[in-house]
């Protein structure tokens, strides 16, 4: 039944990653003017696209994009030369700080938007009913970053998915190795 969950889990953040990229795409294209690369104001509608599909689907999804967080998840965890105990010892650091990163990019990412958003349309106090069309599908892309960021948290620290913590048997594994 976890595997499910997880593979469910897998599924829906796919869908909502892609659908961030989608709805920023559009947004920049429908509401911004497009895109170019000749130096006018169009050019930096590239800026939103590539920091949400960069700092939060791609990070979110596990593709580490800061050296250190990635140093230190190869270094101690792929290669087999760092001990058990370093690895108990490094594994909740390693968790705390890629969860720490990708809530900051979050932040970023909205904080982004609202920023678009306030130098873009006129700054007037006005009901949210009657915002412009750009303003709703904005907020709405942003809710979805949220939702996609919750998400990979859940699945980073649902317990059932959690690998065993090294030399600690399961039921998930086999009790001799190599034919002993």
């Amino acid at each position: 039944m976890a595997s499910g969950c997880f593979y469910l889990s897998c599924l829906v953040l796919g869908s909502l990653g892609s659908m961030c990229i989608l709805f920023t795409t559009y947004w920049m294209q429908y509401w911004r003017g497009g895109f170019a690369w000749d130096g006018s104001l169009h050019m930096f509608n590239w800026h939103p696209v590539l920091m949400v599909s960069g700092l939060v689907v791609l990070y979110g999804a596990g593709l580490p994009l800061l050296c250190p967080q990635w140093f230190l998840g190869f270094a101690v965890f792929l290669l087999p030369w760092a001990s058990l105990w370093l690895r108990s010892f490094l594994k909740p650091i390693h968790v705390f700080f890629g969860a720490s990163i990708l809530s900051l990019s979050i932040a970023s990412v909205i904080s982004g938007i609202n920023e678009k958003l306030f130098f873009s349309l006129k700054n007037v106090t006005r009901p949210y009913s009657s915002l412009p069309s750009e303003a709703v599908f904005a907020n709405t892309t942003g809710l979805l970053v949220v939702a996609f960021g919750l998400l990979v948290l859940y699945v980073l620290l649902a317990s059932s998915w959690k690998r065993p913590e090294p030399g600690i048997l399961t039921d998930r594994q086999p009790l001799l190795h190599n034919g002993e």
